[in-house]
Parts: structure tokens; C-alpha cells; sequence
């Protein structure tokens, strides 16, 4: 079995760019989006995927409910 924990930070904009000539440089900005998405995935040999995504950090209540919940056959 192989288990990942991954986040990205989704809150990130870019504050400077360069366009062709003198045009200007646009670009969207998400409005009220949560700071941190969390991934916790797991393959088995079998090939069965489990995955959980969550806003925030992982803690270590988050990780033993994902283990009881999903990781571990019942």
C-alpha cells in the first residue's frame, strides 16, 4: 500500500508581468478561497484508490481519522 500527503496554497497571485509591446497584463484572482487544500491519497497492490481532500493543514486527528476511515480494511 502507498499512502501521499500532499497541499497546494491556492490564495497565491502573481503582483507583476510583462505584455507584448505595451499592452497591458491581466489576470484573474480568486475571491474568498481557502488558503491550504489538503490530499491525503492511498493505492493498494490491488489498485484501489482511496482519496480525501480537505481546506487546511493536516493534523494528527485529521490523519488517525483518515487511517481508521479509509486506510485500513475493515
Amino acid at each position: 500500500m502507498f499512502l501521499d500527503e500532499s497541499g497546494i496554497n491556492i490564495d497565491f497571485i502573481r503582483l507583476y508581468g510583462r505584455g507584448k509591446g505595451d499592452d497591458r497584463v491581466w489576470d484573474n484572482v480568486p475571491l474568498n478561497t481557502p488558503k491550504k487544500i489538503t490530499l491525503l491519497l492511498s493505492v493498494r497492490l490491488d489498485g484501489e484508490m482511496v482519496c480525501n481532500y480537505f481546506s487546511g493543514a493536516l493534523t494528527g486527528e485529521v490523519f488517525l481519522n483518515y487511517v481508521e476511515q479509509s486506510f485500513v480494511p475493515h
